[in-house]
């Protein structure tokens, strides 16, 4: 199955993230992709540690590396302005000639 990047700023809510993120990602699922969601992917890797400075670092690198091994990007562009972090997401994948969606 392909793999797919799921870019949001979704998980900055924790309402967003409990309701709606994982509705998001069992859609994508249900149309026969595998999802890398990666606010789940990154806590459960322990690349947030907020205590150390270099974190956030850690956690773009490994988001940039991901939508490199990614087949696809599908990408929440919301608000005004959009998330900066996925927009760099869509741009490396637009960059690689991923299909976005």
């Amino acid at each position: 199955r392909p793999l797919v990047y799921l870019a949001s700023p979704l998980g900055f809510s924790k309402s967003m993230k409990a309701r709606v993120l994982p509705e998001l990602v069992h859609a994508l699922e249900a149309v026969g992709v595998d999802v890398y969601e990666p606010f789940e992917e990154n806590m459960q890797s322990g690349l947030i540690n907020k205590e150390d400075d270099a974190w956030a670092h850690r956690v773009a690198r490994a988001d940039a590396q991901a939508v490199r091994d990614c087949d696809a990007i599908f990408a929440v562009i919301n608000g005004v302005p959009p998330d900066e972090g996925v927009c760099v997401e869509l741009g490396i994948a637009i960059a690689l000639g991923r299909p976005t969606f």
